[in-house]
């Protein structure tokens, strides 16, 4: 006997070994989130879109070789009749605007990679909640079990003695059977949710362990995404003013060297432009017209949501606050004491088994209302941290 308590103890012992809290499963998670991952090498892109203005710099050369035509020289005599070299001027501030540009995508960039990231943890925290949901159900499920387990051994052996009746020693058999099966079943619906967690997070998760009770709200100052909308805003703003400059004429500078005679060369400076006269980037422009509204009419329906949806959130958290508190002070206590009033009353032959089977499945209905309750409270704390919120 001795020895089986310390192999329970180890077996208990290890089991706990593999529990995960809530800050390590969401630590693990946005580490190694393929999500977030592929949204943090778009990044690359940023950098590409700024290098991308300097292609407009990109000199010209240009070199011909021979004497062909009317010309009496052969070929081989002086063959080279003209070099040229053509550069465009950084004119209108368009690399120091491209500078800016950068830096504010930078910056809405990582307000955007902050709001993905609270999205992935808002799942995570409603999954891991679900999961310790579970998990307290196991072990309502389990003292439900040893409840009935003492209650048929007690029946039956009242049966063998003559002081029960076969009927209450089958509906006993059968009670203890059902909670048996119930037991199972939380046991399946618990490993199930692990494995659900575990999808997401990308790990294996054998125990989740925390404390399952009403959660509270940090305060709600500024979201990444209301930042990012604010950020991405003047981004598009400094890119509008790299367009406007690009529609501008672009003026290039050159210096040819040409063949003016024999083994005798000839230096000219020029100087040319582009004429804007019928495309002046209008389609770039309006593409970036046409992606600030989007935003900006994202951003009003996400103030929108974000007014109404927090302000329901809080409304359901005190009305899920008011049920708690009535039920661990009031009912809970009430339905305890009647139910130990139950086991004694029938153990006196006061009440019938049925009776008490009813008592205790009331007792049973209100733990299990109380978890729910629980559940519903971290549904909306999920919520809230989906909005922007922190966990």
């Amino acid at each position: 006997m001795a020895g089986r308590k310390v192999v329970c103890c180890l077996l208990f012992l290890f089991s706990l070994g593999f529990s995960e809290t809530l800050e390590e499963v969401l630590s693990f998670a946005v580490e190694n989130s393929p999500t977030l991952k592929a949204l943090q090498a778009e990044r690359l892109l940023i950098e590409g879109k700024r290098l991308s203005y300097r292609s407009n710099l990109n000199p010209e050369l240009s070199v011909e070789f021979g004497n062909f035509g009317t010309s009496k020289e052969s070929y081989t005599k002086s063959p080279l009749y003209h070099i040229g070299y053509n550069q465009p001027l950084p004119l209108y501030g368009i690399l120091k605007k491209a500078d800016s540009l950068y830096r504010a995508e930078e910056k809405a960039f990582k307000y955007r990679f902050e709001a993905q990231k609270r999205q992935l943890i808002a799942e995570i925290y409603r999954l891991f909640y679900r999961a310790l949901y579970k998990k307290e159900l196991l072990e309502l499920s389990k003292e439900a079990l040893n409840f009935q387990k003492e209650l048929f051994n007690f029946v039956e052996r009242s049966y063998r003695l003559g002081e029960a009746s076969k009927l209450e020693f089958l509906k006993a058999k059968r009670e203890y059977q059902m909670a048996v099966s119930s037991f199972e079943l939380a046991k399946a619906e618990y490993e199930a949710s692990l494995k659900e967690l575990s999808s997401l997070v990308g790990k294996d998760i054998k125990d989740v362990e925390g404390s399952f009770q009403i959660p509270h709200l940090k305060e709600l100052k500024e979201t990444p995404f209301l930042s990012y909308y604010e950020e991405i805003n003047k981004a598009i703003g400094k890119e509008l003013q790299i367009e406007k400059a690009l529609s501008m004429p672009q003026v290039s500078v050159s210096l040819v060297a040409e063949k003016v005679a024999d083994r005798e060369y000839g230096l000219r400076v020029g100087i040319s432009s582009t004429l804007p006269f019928f495309y002046k980037r209008q389609g770039e422009v309006l593409n970036l017209l046409s992606k600030r509204e989007v935003l900006m009419a994202e951003k009003e329906n996400y103030l929108r949501r974000l007014e109404y949806e927090v302000k329901a959130i809080k409304l359901k958290l005190e009305e899920i606050k008011k049920q708690l508190d009535k039920i661990d002070t009031e009912l809970l206590p009430e339905a305890k004491q009647e139910l130990e009033l139950a086991l004694k009353s029938y153990r006196l032959r006061v009440i019938t088994l049925p009776e008490l089977y009813l008592t205790r499945q009331s007792y049973q209905e209100l733990l299990k209302k109380r978890l729910e309750l629980l559940l519903m409270a971290h549904e909306e704390k999920a919520k809230y941290v989906e909005l922007g919120g922190l966990p």
